[in-house]
């Protein structure tokens, strides 16, 4: 049985990974984004190595040195139950050390037919969709308030797109232009401030004219062009 599972070879031909969160996790801090956990049933879905379908953790975070000589680390369960390991020669002592438990966990590994099934590796444990999956690698964010009261406001849709943009100082200012490195400098063309959203609207000399002869008074500290106080 081990001769059949433990197959060697002397190049590299790695599949497809199969269908799975584990390239957005690994780039995560593996602390804080959990892994989707998977019920095997063919075993085609699921990866040998990086999905976590046994208890004690990933196979990869378990077996290191194993994997590090594994020439498809994107193998499914099934195709190393079916076509083994497919390590890279000569072993490593930690290799060899690692490879009797490995072989170990493959002759107790039984597949059925049936798609193998997953859910978010949580406390509540839901089930797995790409909502959840969303929302478990999205860091958690306060309520954007400016994008509440955009989106409320009865105007067309491409005034509440650049009002949104000029309330979160994403217009292409001088500032930021200057930030992206496609602009010279980050100074008003009017006066010698930088130009921010806030200061093109609202603090250059000609856009404190147009407010004043609008009767609008506008708070040294405005954080928000929500904040604008109503017209004299």
């Amino acid at each position: 049985m081990a001769a059949r599972l433990l197959k060697v070879e002397t190049s590299v031909t790695a599949p497809p990974p199969p269908l799975s969160l584990r390239g957005s996790s690994r780039s995560a801090s593996p602390s804080t984004v959990p892994l989707p956990g998977c019920t095997v049933v063919d075993g085609r879905s699921t990866s040998f190595w990086f999905d976590k379908w046994l208890t004690g953790g990933t196979l990869a975070t378990r077996f290191p040195a194993l994997l590090s000589q594994c020439t498809r680390p994107h193998a499914s369960v099934a195709s190393v139950s079916s076509g083994g390991l497919h390590l890279q020669p000569p072993l490593s002592t930690a290799a060899v050390g690692e490879l009797t438990q490995v072989l170990r966990i493959i002759d107790d590994t039984s597949l059925s037919a049936g798609a193998d099934r997953r859910v978010i590796d949580s406390p509540s444990g839901p089930a797995f969709s790409s909502r959840e999956a969303y929302r478990m690698l999205s860091p958690s964010r306060p309520p954007d308030a400016s994008a509440c009261t955009t989106c409320g406001l009865r105007l067309p849709t491409k005034l509440k797109i650049f009002a949104y943009l000029a309330d979160i100082d994403r217009l292409s200012t001088r500032a930021n232009l200057f930030y992206k490195h496609c602009a010279p400098s980050a100074i008003c063309a009017s006066c010698p401030e930088i130009e921010t959203g806030r200061h093109l609207f609202f603090f250059c000399p000609p856009a404190v004219a147009l407010w004043s002869h609008l009767g609008v008074s506008i708070p040294p500290g405005l954080v928000s062009i929500w904040d604008l106080p109503a017209p004299i």
